[in-house]
């Protein structure tokens, strides 16, 4: 009778337990607990600082606020701070791996503090190999612009190295690549090394350029030229300095490029007094420019005294692109030597083309194109222009052409190539132009020319 009461006991206290376990409610969270707000990703943190000037910016303009350097220098202070705390708070969190690490790297990066962002950015690489190819590459360019700059060259120049042998590539990161490591490297006094990045900024500017605005390809290739032609000139290695300046002047006409050309040739008349290359013999000119490709059409909206010109009809006439305004005093001097070089040269193959654009303006009073082309028809006869001039609605033509300043006179042999070019307005330049007209005119025809090189 006890047994059985015990075990009656004993199953009635293992029921009560489990029924209890059953029903025990589920903990409750207390209000706060349910109401913490989620925190913001690693992405959007830096997203948050990453935007944080721009937005800035923009609120000034709305406020049509005046540049000011001081504020604008105080805004990117403000940026800095703000990544700076976003990376110290990402930091916090335990466990952070894959694309936090990356984002944690970007933030340390933005913040100026070079050694948070070789941390984040090194075990970023070594434990996502499956992270995208783009954060991948991100990563090695950032890496390897901090460890230059720390003078960390050998691994500077492995992300350099892997980052070329991945995807995707973008020239302008490893221009700045190489452009770094030259600097790196001439600091560290390892000449060698030097020498052979500025080298390889030079090829990728010049292999790269097609990929490039006009503006930013020029910028490139002067960089990479000026970068070179510095040590060179510490070496006296004048010879190899001459080379770079005239392969860069070359490149000016075969782009074409006024201002490349402008500055190439600047730069070698300030070395000993160096001058231009003399592209005047047709065969060696033909042959330099066998891989160029035909100076560019024209874009014009409207026409005055002609038909609607195409260089590609003017092939085996001389041409010369006169890049003008009304406003201009230097372009306006130069317009007795265009008159003359039209009456001397007309009849023996010399074609001038006046080039300039429509600004919606006179001396500040608005102008509608209609008003405007009335305007310039006048101009035209006022200062008795014999040549025809196209009027362009942007500045299409002009950028083909690396114009950036007025006036720029681009001058196109027979077979349509670019042979010389002159900016800006002295007795020098207009005398060295006349001489190189003289120069096209008596050159043969294009199909005699090709002829005569390979008899």
């Amino acid at each position: 009778m006890v047994v059985k009461i015990a075990l009656a006991l004993a199953i009635s206290l293992l029921l009560d337990g489990a029924i209890s376990a059953q029903e025990l409610p589920a903990p409750q969270r207390s209000e706060q607990e349910t109401n913490a707000p989620k925190l913001p990703s690693a992405r959007e943190l830096y997203e948050e600082a990453a935007r944080y000037a721009t937005r800035r910016f923009e609120e000034f303009d709305k406020k049509k606020l005046a540049f000011d350097r001081k504020l604008y220098e105080k805004t990117l202070q403000e940026q800095r701070e703000l990544a700076q705390t976003r990376a110290a708070q990402l930091s916090m969190r335990p466990n952070l791996a894959g694309e936090d690490l990356y984002y944690l790297g970007l933030l340390f990066d933005l913040a100026g503090q070079a050694e948070g962002s070789l941390d984040a950015l090194r075990r970023f690489l070594r434990e996502a190999s499956n992270a995208p190819g783009e954060m991948k590459q991100t990563a090695r360019v950032i890496i390897a612009i901090h460890a230059a700059q720390l003078k960390e060259l050998k691994e500077a120049e492995q992300m350099l190295a892997e980052y070329q042998r991945n995807e995707p590539r973008k020239a302008q990161e490893i221009f700045a690549l190489e452009r770094t490591l030259t600097s790196a490297c001439y600091q560290a006094k390892d000449e060698d090394c030097a020498l052979r990045h500025a080298r390889a900024a030079f090829e990728t500017a010049k292999q790269s350029y097609a990929a490039l605005d006009p503006a930013q390809r020029d910028r490139f290739l002067l960089a990479a030229a000026d970068d070179l032609s510095i040590i060179y000139a510490l070496h006296n290695q004048r010879d190899e300095l001459l080379g770079v300046l005239r392969e860069l002047q070359r490149l000016g006409l075969k782009l074409p490029s006024a201002e490349l050309f402008r500055q190439a040739t600047r730069r070698l008349r300030n070395y000993d007094g160096a001058e231009a290359e003399d592209l005047s013999n047709p065969e060696r000119a033909i042959q330099q420019n066998e891989e160029s490709a035909p100076a560019p059409e024209i874009q014009a909206a409207e026409w005055i005294d002609t038909k609607p010109v195409r260089l590609a009809d003017l092939r085996g006439r001389v041409v010369l692109l006169d890049f003008w305004a009304y406003w201009c005093g230097p372009c306006l001097e130069a317009f007795p030597k265009l008159r003359e070089w039209h009456q001397k040269y007309k009849d023996r193959g010399l074609t001038i083309i006046g080039l300039t654009r429509y600004y919606g303006a006179e001396r500040g009073i608005p102008m509608a194109p209609k008003e405007e082309l009335n305007f310039l028809r006048e101009f035209k006869k006022r200062f008795k222009l014999p040549y025809g001039i196209g009027i362009e609605a942007t500045e299409e033509t002009a950028l083909r052409y690396g114009v950036s300043s007025l006036p720029t006179s681009i001058l196109i042999d027979r077979r349509g190539m670019v042979r010389f070019i002159t900016v800006g307005i002295n007795d020098e330049e207009l005398d060295k132009l006349g001489q190189w007209i003289e120069k096209l005119i008596a050159e043969p025809a294009p199909d005699e020319a090709r002829k005569a090189i390979t008899q």
